[in-house]
């Protein structure tokens, strides 16, 4: 049970304010290694008593916001709803019920999860427990969506919701739906980030850009990450753990943008230890002229310089 886990001790949180892409000046909670282990040990926990269905991929085991965008291939419409300030409104009402289950004193697990009222940002247990809040809100939407005889795809990644309809004069039924199953979970939905798109035009899902086959990074995402990386390395201005973050995501996406970045920055910054760190460099790397070739076209698409070790040779190949 839960209460084997934690013990009862005063803690506290340092805050950091970041600014990354495209996403304002948010409030990032940094726990201190002693409760940063216990809120390890309940998610770990949390993970081994929940399990997710196949349209919520994030931070869960053996899935990406690839797989995310994959779910909708070959589709007509598609339309993206983000809500606002999500980890903002799960609060312990929220999680009270859940966490019930599993202790017999829930608002004491509730103060290592919950600070200011709110789900942390920062804190390693805030991703799963949002998945297991708004869980229930996407089970919601879905059986609605059947019983209005939609047809339809849906996914969630983080606070993007994605459905896929086959009929234009679907869009309005299905936005006021979904509109009206989230305000009544007291969260709000971000209009401004709220688009249709279809299919004879750019798809994009979750910053991403998809046709019929194939999914990759969008070029102004790219470049706009390129400029962080680059007042990181040189100014130190940045938060370190998105700019990582959003490396790993580009490397699980578009393996050639994230090839690029690294070639990008070799010249100046190949030994500087955050370049090392961002881009996972150990030992010295040598250059060595080659063609990329892209599997999937069967053809060869660029030319460019590869740097590698033979440790990390399997990175390229």
């Amino acid at each position: 049970m839960l209460d084997n886990i934690v013990k009862k001790f005063d803690y506290l949180f340092s805050s950091k304010y970041s600014s990354f892409i495209n996403i304002k000046n948010r409030e990032i909670f940094i726990p201190n290694d002693i409760l940063k282990s216990y809120q390890i040990k309940l998610k770990n926990f949390f993970e081994s008593k929940y399990s997710f269905p196949d349209y919520v991929t994030w931070f869960v085991k053996n899935k990406s916001i690839k797989d995310n965008a994959e779910l909708h291939l070959w589709k007509k419409y598609i339309i993206n709803i983000d809500i606002q300030n999500f980890f903002d409104f799960i609060d312990r009402k929220k999680l009270f019920f859940f966490v019930s289950k599993y202790s017999s004193n829930p608002n004491l697990i509730l103060d290592y999860l919950i600070y200011k009222w709110k789900l942390p940002q920062g804190a390693p247990s805030s991703p799963i427990l949002s998945n297991i809040v708004f869980n229930e809100i996407d089970k919601e939407i879905i059986s609605w969506l059947k019983h209005f005889r939609i047809k339809f795809s849906y996914s969630r990644y983080v606070d993007d919701i994605s459905i896929w309809f086959n009929s234009y004069d679907d869009r309005y039924k299905l936005y006021n739906l979904v509109k009206l199953i989230i305000e009544k979970h007291n969260f709000r939905i971000n209009v401004k980030k709220t688009k249709l798109f279809q299919s004879n035009k750019k798809l994009f899902v979750t910053g991403m850009i998809i046709n019929d086959s194939s999914v990759w990074i969008w070029y102004k995402k790219y470049k706009e990450l390129r400029k962080k990386i680059y007042k990181y390395l040189k100014f130190w201005e940045g938060y370190f753990p998105y700019i990582k973050w959003y490396l790993v995501r580009i490397k699980g996406i578009d393996y050639y943008r994230f090839h690029q970045l690294k070639i990008y920055f070799f010249s100046k910054y190949n030994n500087n230890l955050s370049y090392q760190e961002l881009f996972w460099i150990n030992e010295k790397w040598y250059p060595k002229k080659t063609k990329y070739f892209d599997k999937n076209l069967k053809k060869e698409k660029f030319s460019v310089k590869e740097f590698y070790s033979k440790k990390d040779k399997y990175l390229f190949y």
